[in-house]
């Protein structure tokens, strides 16, 4: 191995890859708040026989070696043998999770909103979810249920109404992303989406599951496969009973703000501040009854930003008074920058996603539009940044930045 190995940094866009078809990504959840208030960790440091580490993403797997993608694009092929301990037993954990299998979509395809769409007021999912029972064999512990976008496979048998209520937030996830004007093309993938839900912590740590974390999303789209414990989502094992029922005081929105990471295509994830405040602000708009109220959700993203949040389930607390690094320097930190400082960039993040979606320029995400179009069409992420600029320095920016967020009541103060 060569000196890349002792200084690499992960790039902005990379996220941890498991032994799993196609590079699927793998994105583990470490606690920070309480298991519910989770977050991501996309960088994955890899340690070779002589103690050397670098940060990269697995992009294939091997019996003798691996493909790791570095930061600046390149790929470097490394023996197994050349990993450390605990670099092996990594990899073979991870082999554990299921592979996906293409199950297909029932009924008509839903399009997804263009660029050209107007931003929603509300995102609603049907109330009368359709749940189809594919499977249910006691003898050996696999039962398999089914809604219109995804497949859910657990190791225990669940009560319809059980599958329902988590399929709400599924559904309704899916519907949100989907008319949201910045065509989700991974919405209308003709596939479902496999969800595996363990009865135990056991169980999903056996599958895979990393300790202390409250789920796995692999892939994204038709290979996206979400792995996670019932307990995480909320949903309680009667005592004394072979039975399981939903807490009604459970929030489940951490699973939303997965849920976007695997319906945004990879190369959208190319920023740090866009990967996880876009799937914030999808985590912190109100979710009731299969409904997103999206035009309500200003006073919900401003308190999970400054504060506890809403139903004190994980906000950033940064309060109403912020220092932030230039802008410039904090949207194009590596991933790696961006959490090492996990409850302000998180929060930071939010913000400006927040901004580009509803009070940058006139206020119709024009440039939000442009700059997610840019790197869908395969633009670097630098030159797609610049639609964001669209011309403003990067002072003017931060100007009309500051002013916005002194309108919401809080006040933003840039370093240098």
């Amino acid at each position: 191995m060569n000196s890349r190995w002792q200084h690499a940094t992960t790039g902005t866009a990379t996220a941890l890859s498991t032994i799993m078809p196609m590079a699927a990504r793998l994105w583990l959840l470490a606690g920070l708040v309480s298991v519910l208030a989770t977050l991501p960790c996309r960088a994955r440091t890899w340690t070779d026989v002589d103690g050397r580490k670098i940060e990269a993403e697995l992009l294939e797997p091997g019996k003798s070696e691996v493909t790791l993608q570095l930061a600046n694009g390149k790929t470097a092929k490394v023996p197994v043998a050349r990993l450390s301990p605990e670099d092996q037993a990594f990899l073979l954990k991870a082999a554990r999770l299921p592979k996906p299998k293409g199950v297909p979509v029932t009924g008509t395809l839903a399009k997804c909103n263009g660029f050209d769409a107007f931003w929603p007021s509300a995102a609603q999912c049907s109330l009368d979810l359709k749940i189809d029972v594919i499977t249910e064999d006691k003898s050996a512990q696999k039962f398999i249920y089914q809604s219109a976008h995804f497949q859910f496979v657990c190791n225990a048998q669940l009560r319809p109404t059980v599958v329902a209520a988590l399929a709400t937030v599924f559904e309704g996830t899916h519907e949100l992303l989907r008319v949201m004007p910045l065509n989700n093309r991974l919405t209308a993938t003709p596939t479902k989406l496999r969800v595996f839900l363990c009865d135990s912590m056991a169980a999903y740590h056996a599958l895979g599951g990393p300790p202390n974390t409250a789920g796995v999303c692999a892939g994204s789209g038709a290979r996206a496969v979400i792995l996670v414990p019932l307990d995480s989502l909320g949903v309680r094992k009667v005592p004394g009973k072979d039975e399981f029922l939903v807490d009604p005081k459970q929030t489940n929105m951490v699973l939303a703000h997965e849920l976007t990471h695997a319906l945004m295509e990879d190369q959208v994830k190319a920023a740090a501040w866009y990967i996880e405040g876009s799937a914030e602000y999808v985590r912190l708009t109100p979710f009731v009854a299969g409904r997103y109220r999206i035009a309500d959700n200003h006073d919900a993203i401003i308190e999970g930003v400054t504060a506890y949040g809403k139903k004190k389930d994980g906000g950033r607390m940064l309060g109403k008074a912020i220092e932030a690094p230039p802008l410039k320097n904090f949207m194009s930190q590596t991933y790696a920058q961006f959490v090492s400082n996990p409850q302000f960039s998180y929060g930071m993040g939010t913000l400006l996603t927040y901004y580009f979606y509803h009070l940058d320029g006139r206020g119709d995400a024009a440039r939000i539009k442009a700059y997610v179009q840019a790197l869908q069409d395969g633009s670097p992420e630098p030159s797609a940044r610049e639609k964001l600029l669209d011309g403003r320095s990067w002072s003017q920016l931060e100007a009309e930045f500051t002013a916005a967020m002194t309108k919401l009541g809080i006040k933003v103060k840039f370093a240098g």
